[in-house]
């Protein structure tokens, strides 16, 4: 069941609920691999928020689209952490 999605351009915010009552929430930024420097930094910027905590910010790279035969390879910062996104990413997105 979702229960929330904000998409703006190439951002998307996502929170559902799972089974057990469990609520996964996710935020994704994606570009196409040419702005792999760009997004090393986006994930360096967001790391250094919260720099005493593991590193909640991923980088995902999907070579091959599997719906677009002929479409870019594209780079994703992922972010799953609940408190990391509710604490640093939305107040930024709102404020």
């Amino acid at each position: 069941m979702d229960i929330g999605i904000y998409r703006r351009g190439r951002l998307l915010f996502y929170t559902k609920f799972a089974k057990y009552l469990t609520i996964i929430s996710s935020f994704i930024l994606t570009h196409t691999i040419e702005q792999k420097p760009v997004m090393v930094s986006i994930q360096t910027f967001l790391n250094n928020l919260e720099p005493s905590s593991d590193t909640k910010v991923k980088l995902i790279v999907q070579e091959n689209n599997i719906y677009i035969q002929k479409a870019k390879p594209t780079i994703r910062v992922y972010v799953t952490d609940y408190s990391f996104i509710t604490n640093y990413l939305i107040p930024f997105y709102i404020g």
